[in-house]
């Protein structure tokens, strides 16, 4: 079992834009939890995995 590192972000869509359109991540799943957070596990090509946090 490998670990997945957690990332705190500012700005989803400019998390988006880098790790999605720029480095050609692929996204598992995204959850939002009301208007306080979300979270967003994401893919690189070599199959490691980050998972993103933002609270509001």
């Amino acid at each position: 079992m490998k670990a997945i590192p957690i990332l705190r972000i500012f700005d989803h869509d400019k998390a988006v834009e880098f790790y999605i359109d720029w480095l050609g991540f692929q996204v598992n799943w995204g959850t939002v939890l009301g208007i306080i957070s979300l979270t967003m596990t994401v893919r690189d090509p070599f199959g490691n995995r980050l998972l993103f946090s933002q609270k509001k």
